[in-house]
């Protein structure tokens, strides 16, 4: 790829066009974005400039809804931390960049993260800090019908007891990576599948994972084998990286080691088709 910025995140997948898209940062000063856009079938790329995007004025995460529509969180002020700016989802032109409001976000955190489509409903779901200690989580679920958004507080969530992760599986069930302990570096707390109640944020165990690294990012489903896959650190020193598949039928898990990763040669995004 002919991009000079190695942040290229938000990584989706349409299945229509068989194209991967992606934000990346055009310059070091945060001021530029633009998707790139990789077609599967050749392996070609390309870049289009995103609209209205300023130091102050940025995308942070990507949604592919139905009918191939791609859609954008985006937020003002402050990158991270409350923020009383407004926060918005969008609906992006790939031809061109610009983009059109779908929903105002009544929320003061920044950070809302791990967006994943609900198909059956039309809905976007993502992960927010309710205050500046970590001490709570939300779910804030958008209506791309209307733009309505609701927010379910996540129950049992505290400084050292997170989710970090998202995923809608089949049936449109919700699951959700959830880690105890610290939130960076190793640990040997409990790190969990949970399946999460949409309707009152309660959680039901769907797996153990047997890891060290609270990292277990990057997460996909594929819906054929009913499995949560994501990478994670296998140690400190970011030498070496695995793939986690968790079984979501018995919550069985297994790693399958990352070939030719080192310091300097890294996984950060995974795209199911």
């Amino acid at each position: 790829m002919n991009v000079n910025s190695t942040y290229f995140e938000n990584i989706v997948f349409d299945s229509s066009s068989n194209k991967i898209i992606g934000l990346y940062d055009v310059d070091d000063n945060n001021v530029s974005q633009s998707l790139l856009i990789i077609d599967l079938n050749n392996g070609n790329s390309q870049t289009v400039d995103l609209n209205n995007v300023s130091e102050n004025s940025r995308y942070s995460g990507l949604v592919v809804g139905n009918n191939s529509k791609i859609y954008g969180y985006k937020y003002y002020g402050n990158p991270s931390g409350n923020s009383s700016e407004q926060k918005q989802i969008v609906e992006i032109d790939k031809s061109n960049g610009t983009s059109q409001l779908v929903a105002t976000l009544n929320i003061n955190s920044t950070y809302f993260g791990n967006l994943v489509f609900d198909s059956s409903s039309n809905k976007i779901i993502g992960l927010y800090d309710v205050d500046d200690n970590n001490v709570s989580q939300s779910l804030l679920i958008v209506d791309l019908n209307n733009g309505n958004s609701q927010t379910v507080h996540l129950n049992n969530v505290s400084e050292n007891s997170r989710y970090s992760g998202l995923i809608v599986g089949n049936n449109s069930k919700l699951y959700g990576y959830k880690y105890y302990g610290t939130p960076s570096g190793d640990s040997s707390e409990q790190k969990q599948i949970v399946e999460i109640d949409k309707s009152n944020g309660t959680s039901q165990l769907v797996a153990t994972l047997n890891v060290i690294s609270t990292y277990f990012g990057n997460l996909v489903f594929d819906s054929s084998s009913n499995k949560i896959i994501g990478l994670y650190d296998v140690d400190d020193n970011n030498v070496s990286q695995s793939l986690l598949i968790v079984d979501l039928n018995n919550g069985n898990s297994q790693t399958v080691d990352l070939n030719n990763v080192s310091e300097n040669s890294r996984y950060s995004g995974l795209i199911n088709e």
